[in-house]
């Protein structure tokens, strides 16, 4: 069966506030950014490219997903859209609540500078420094070494 997707053709005004949900990236060990209006990190830890929207044919593309999906009665309001990954909006359908995999398994923010380097200007043209961002990859696995 193939997979219609509802928001495919939505206006820009939506799709940048349903974006901008993600979650920030890291700057990486050297203190660079991508930016956040273009990069962002999806529920799951995968990563979105705001130009990739609807592209199921890229990594980075990603989809407006219902928390609370229509078939629960769940509302087509902001409050209730969020950005996924496109693979990680599949997993998730119409299951609700539905729990995320840990952030432990994102790779380490130099790997994902890397990963977009052919794709945006030198990270050191960016220089956007962002407020909220995730903690540095080094950071987090301090944190789950502590658990453990």
């Amino acid at each position: 069966m193939t997979y219609n997707y509802p928001f495919k053709s939505t206006d820009e005004k939506t799709k940048r506030a349903v974006f901008n949900k993600g979650r920030i990236i890291a700057p990486d060990e050297n203190g660079n950014h991508l930016d956040p209006n273009e990069w962002r990190y999806d529920q799951g830890g995968k990563l979105m490219k705001y130009s990739d929207h609807g592209n199921t044919n890229k990594d980075t593309g990603w989809e407006i997903d219902h928390k609370i999906p229509t078939a629960k009665n769940g509302l087509n309001t902001l409050d209730n859209l969020q950005p996924l990954q496109w693979e990680n909006n599949r997993k998730k359908s119409d299951t609700y609540p539905y729990t995320f995999l840990p952030y432990r398994i994102l790779p380490p923010t130099s790997e994902l500078h890397q990963k977009a380097k052919n794709v945006l200007p030198p990270i050191s043209e960016l220089g956007q420094k962002t407020k909220n961002v995730l903690p540095s990859f080094p950071e987090r696995l301090q944190k789950i070494n502590k658990k453990t």
